[in-house]
Parts: structure tokens; C-alpha cells; sequence
């Protein structure tokens, strides 16, 4: 554990080098590859002073030809993804609110354009993702070797071979070509042509078998896959890295809603706030946006006293957030949200305590109240603290901090008051930050992920991204409004029919789905905390294997002998009969 994030430091716009304009260089990665390797080394630092790399020598160009005419390379760039990892081309750093109406110029040229990157819907210009190479799936975790010839070095990265031969690994795609400088003032080299199977498939062949022991079988944990899923679409940028989750994808959705709605609550609820800095996953979203409209308005909440003043002194200049210190509990979150809100609708009763009255309506009591964000981090009943405050609220969007158990596994604490006899006194706000919350034995904290999704499917959230410690829900109807079933395969997205919800939308559009969430766990990297409860064998197999005969009774015996001092829910969540969200109404 340790901080979620670090917000990069800020590159003045006047230090940084456009460099996305080579034209008659090789192109040197095939299409399309999920998560290739950023640049070599060398290039890193291009056209900066003393780099002795020219920022004309980059190109950020994927094609199955290689190409060294002007025509050709624009041709190939006009398909190729925006962000390919190079650390000073990001989203952050080219089309952050911060930077001006359209983003800092140094990234952009004729092909990558501001509309074309930073207005895109996520979904069809992701960010740049390097999990592969840890993938808690051992079947998709990349490995990379070289190719040497003469001056030039190829790079290669191999998966796993098919079935039955899971031991010998194969190209998954011929990489970054670089070749030794020519000497000043000689003509410059053109790159070598493709080294051909022969190459690459000797490059694979030195990397060391997998154990037989991490084999599984695919069909049959496919089979389990299709049948308990709770998203449909598979898409292999659901997994990121978890800084980036934090740092980027709530930033970035929350700047095409401000674009697009015209319902914004500029509301925020953030249960666990920690210090409200940067490393909270909606301090992007709460500095980024503190000027650009109404003042915001909502409710931190954090326990450890140092962190809550901090939170505090830097809140008051953004609004009328207040913050809540001090031990809270499900009870108190659901009274405090309907009070500090001052919510007067049927959601939280006459007195607004959140209490059901009678005579209320059903339909009416249940009508949550339209929030922009919400964030849950609390290291313990984070589960039944969000069941109570979604009776009152209704985000647009969601980041919850998930336990890393396999779909479909929903493994839940619940609460009970020996947490708070159990809380480290003491606690300095810097530790809280990094995890030094637990309560010792007996004690297991959080909800997994499909315990977090069968929560929030009921509402109308479903899987966005998953970064292996913080999971991030998106509302049906903010996604379509955000655009992010714009352009991506249509055939996964049905169009429905005309403006609801709280969004503005035209005579159709295509309705967004969730993530296939089995897929993103596979792809994601940091299930460390399985092994750390005494399961070491592989959960693939396990999954494949049977998930009642198998999966559910392992866990249930690496918990249950636990001792637990309060209700731990530990069961197999069911997918809901349609794989589209259900239409939620908040007020």
C-alpha cells in the first residue's frame, strides 16, 4: 500500500518539444498492439538540449508496412493512437483543463489534434497502459526480448503459446527498431526491413518456460466467464495502472460532462477523504474544476484528526464543502449526507435524517439525489457504507477502493462496532495515507470487486476502469453523455431512444455497457493480497476448475479459521438477466 497517486510535476509549456512531428522516419511497431512499450531510453528526453536525439527523429506511428515517405507515415498516423506512453504525451499534460481551451499546443500537429485526442470519448482513445507485463493473468503477461543484428536492436514481446503448449512462447508483436547513430554529417540510415518469423520466434525462445503449475484451461474458464459476468464488453484498456486511475480518468470524464451536460450538481461526496490533496481521486477534479461554474458543494468525510484539518483548510476556498471528522458509520453517513446536502426530497424523509416515514411514496422515498462524484476509501465496512449512502445520492461516477479476489467472488465486511475498539490510536495522517490502518487479527477489511459491482449495478453504475486497488463506476446515462460509446464497435452498444436521465441527449444515441470485469482482473496487476491470505495456487485454475466445487470453498478456507471480530460475507455474485444498465431518475 502507499499513496494512490503522485501528481506529476507540471511541464511548462514553453520547455516541452512537439514530438509528434517525424515524417521520414521508419515506423516502427505493428497494429494493433494493447499496450506497447514506450520509447526506448534515448528518445526519452528528444530535442531537449544535450539529448543528442532530434525531436524530428519520433514518430508515434503503428502500421504492419514500413514506411520512410512523408505520405506514407501521415497515412499511418492518421489510425494511430493518441497516447503510446511517451511520459510528456499524455492526456494530463496535453489536454488538462488547466492548460487552456485547447490544451498545450506543443502536442498537437496536423494529424494529432486537440479535437482528435482530447475530446475523443476514452473508449476509443484510451490512455497508455503498461500492465501487461504483470497481468494477474500469467496466459496474458507480455514479456519482452531483443532481436540483434548488425547496429540495430529489435524488440519483441511474446505471450504464452496455445494450449497444450503453454511452455513455448511466441511473438505477440515486433516493437521498437533502433539502430546506432551514423556519424555526424554521413547520410542517415534507413531502418533494416522486418526481421521475419525466423527472428523473432529465436528472440521468444529465450525466455524461460512458464511453470507448468500456472497452466489452466482456457475454454472451460471462459465457459465460467460468459456465465457470471456483469459487463459484456471487452476492453483491453479497462485495466490500468492504478496512479493513473486516480490522477487522470475521473479528470478526464469529468471534462467531457462539463462539456457536454447541462446538468451538472457540482456536488461531491468523498467518504475517506484523507488530506483532499492530489493523492485523492477527486482532487483532480475538485482543483481542476473550482473556478468553472458554480461553487462547489458536498461532504468529506475522514477520520484521522491531522488529515481532517488539512482537508479542511483546503476545501474552504472551493466552496461550501464541509467536512466531517471524526469515526463514522453507515448510519451516520446516510444522516450526514441528507443534512449537509439539505436534501428535500422524499429520499431522506420530512426531517431529513434519511429515515423512511410513512405515507411517503415508495417510488419517491428511493429517488437519490444527483451528485457529480463519489469517492469511498475507509479500510473497513467500505461495502455497507455504500449501500446506505447510495439510498440518498446518485453519482455520476464512482472510485471505490476494491480487495483484489477474483469474479466472481464477492467477499464483503460488514460493520460492527469493534472496529471502532479496534481503530490504532495515534495514527498520523501521513500513515493513514499509506495504509496504516489495520486492526490486527480478526480483523478483514473492504469489499472485492464483484461485490462492489452487484452494489452498484442496481443504480445504474457499471465497471469503467480498474486499476487493481481502486475500481471506477461511470452512470449509464453520464456515459452516454460523456460520448463513450461513441465510435467503438457499435454492435456491442444498442441505440435507445430519446432524452432522460440527467444528462441532454439527441433523438438517439447508443447506450454505453460496463467492462467484462473477468477480463479486466485477468489484465490488471495486483492480486498480492490473495497470496497474502495463504491461496497460492492459481485462481484461474481454480475458476476453470468449478467456481462452487473450487474457487468459493478455497477462499471460504483461507478466511473462515480467520477468527473474524464481525460479519464477513463471502459468496458468488449473480449477474442481473439484461447486460444493460437499468435507467436510474435521481432528482
Amino acid at each position: 500500500r502507499g499513496p494512490k497517486a503522485q501528481h506529476p510535476r507540471k511541464i511548462p509549456v514553453a520547455n516541452m518539444t512537439p514530438l509528434w512531428l517525424g515524417q521520414q522516419r521508419w515506423l516502427s511497431q505493428v497494429a494493433p498492439v494493447p499496450h506497447a512499450r514506450p520509447p526506448a531510453p534515448s528518445l526519452r528526453n528528444a530535442g531537449k538540449r544535450g539529448s543528442g536525439v532530434a525531436a524530428r527523429q519520433i514518430c508515434f506511428c503503428r502500421t504492419v508496412a514500413w514506411a520512410t515517405s512523408v505520405g506514407a507515415a501521415a497515412a499511418a498516423a492518421s489510425a494511430a493512437p493518441c497516447w503510446t506512453g511517451h511520459p510528456e504525451l499524455t492526456w494530463l499534460r496535453c489536454c488538462a483543463p488547466d492548460l487552456g481551451e485547447r490544451g498545450n499546443l506543443m502536442c498537437f500537429n496536423g494529424v494529432f489534434t486537440y479535437e482528435r485526442c482530447c475530446l475523443a470519448s476514452p473508449e476509443v482513445q484510451p490512455m497508455y497502459s503498461d500492465v501487461s507485463v504483470c497481468s494477474n493473468d500469467p496466459m496474458l503477461r507480455l514479456k519482452l526480448a531483443a532481436y540483434m543484428r548488425g547496429e540495430c536492436v529489435t524488440e519483441i514481446g511474446c505471450l504464452p503459446g496455445a494450449p497444450g503448449n503453454r511452455r513455448r512462447w511466441t511473438m505477440a508483436f515486433e516493437g521498437d527498431t533502433t539502430c546506432e547513430a551514423r556519424p555526424h554529417g554521413q547520410p542517415e540510415a534507413l531502418a533494416p526491413p522486418p526481421l521475419g518469423i525466423k527472428g523473432t520466434t529465436a528472440a521468444c525462445t529465450t525466455i524461460e518456460p512458464l511453470a507448468p503449475e500456472l497452466d489452466y484451461n482456457g475454454d472451460a474458464y471462459d465457459e465460467v466467464r460468459l456465465r457470471y459476468r456483469f459487463g459484456t464488453v471487452v476492453r483491453p484498456w479497462c485495466a490500468v495502472p492504478n496512479f493513473r486511475l486516480v490522477e487522470e480518468e475521473p479528470l478526464r470524464l469529468y471534462t467531457l460532462l462539463h462539456r457536454r451536460s447541462q446538468r451538472m450538481s457540482r456536488i461531491l461526496v468523498d467518504i475517506g477523504a484523507g488530506n483532499a490533496d492530489w493523492d485523492d481521486p477527486l482532487g483532480p477534479v475538485l482543483f481542476g474544476f473550482a473556478g468553472h461554474g458554480a461553487p462547489w458543494r458536498g461532504v468529506y468525510f475522514e477520520a484521522v484528526p491531522e488529515n481532517c484539518r488539512r482537508a479542511a483548510d483546503r476545501l474552504v476556498e472551493n466552496g461550501d464543502i464541509h467536512v466531517q471528522c471524526g469515526y463514522s458509520t453507515p448510519d451516520s453517513v446516510r444522516t450526514v449526507l441528507c443534512q449537509r446536502l439539505n436534501i428535500s426530497s422524499a429520499a431522506c424523509g420530512p426531517d431529513r435524517t434519511g429515515l423512511a416515514r410513512e405515507g411517503a411514496s415508495e417510488s419517491g422515498r428511493r429517488a437519490p439525489v444527483d451528485i457529480d462524484a463519489l469517492s469511498l476509501d475507509i479500510d473497513s465496512y467500505d461495502c455497507a457504507v455504500l449501500r446506505e449512502a447510495l439510498q440518498v445520492v446518485s453519482p455520476k461516477m464512482a472510485i471505490v477502493e476494491v480487495w483484489p479476489a477474483p469474479p466472481p467472488i464477492a467477499i464483503s465486511a460488514e460493520f460492527h462496532p469493534n472496529f471502532a475498539k479496534q481503530t490504532p490510536q495515534n495514527l498520523s495522517g501521513n500513515g493513514a495515507i499509506h495504509g496504516q490502518t489495520g486492526r490486527g487479527k480478526g480483523f478483514w477489511s473492504g469489499c472485492s470487486l464483484s461485490a462492489v459491482i452487484e452494489i452498484l449495478w442496481p443504480h445504474g453504475l457499471g465497471l469503467y476502469r480498474f486499476g487493481g486497488r481502486d475500481a471506477m463506476f461511470v452512470r449509464a446515462d453520464a456515459a452516454e453523455v460523456a460520448g463513450l460509446a461513441d465510435d467503438e464497435d457499435m454492435a456491442q452498444h444498442p441505440a435507445v431512444g430519446g432524452a432522460t436521465g440527467a444528462g441532454n441527449f439527441g433523438a438517439e444515441r447508443r447506450r454505453w455497457l460496463p467492462s467484462d470485469e473477468f477480463d479486466c482482473w485477468r489484465r490488471s496487476c495486483g492480486s498480492g493480497s490473495v497470496e497474502a491470505i495463504g491461496i497460492h495456487e492459481s485462481v484461474f485454475a481454480l475458476t476453470a476448475k468449478g467456481v462452487h466445487s473450487h474457487l468459493l470453498p478455497r477462499f471460504w478456507s483461507a478466511l473462515a479459521p480467520k477468527g473474524h471480530m464481525h460479519p464477513l460475507s463471502i459468496r458468488v455474485a449473480f449477474p442481473p438477466p439484461s447486460a444493460e444498465l437499468p435507467s436510474v431518475l435521481p432528482v
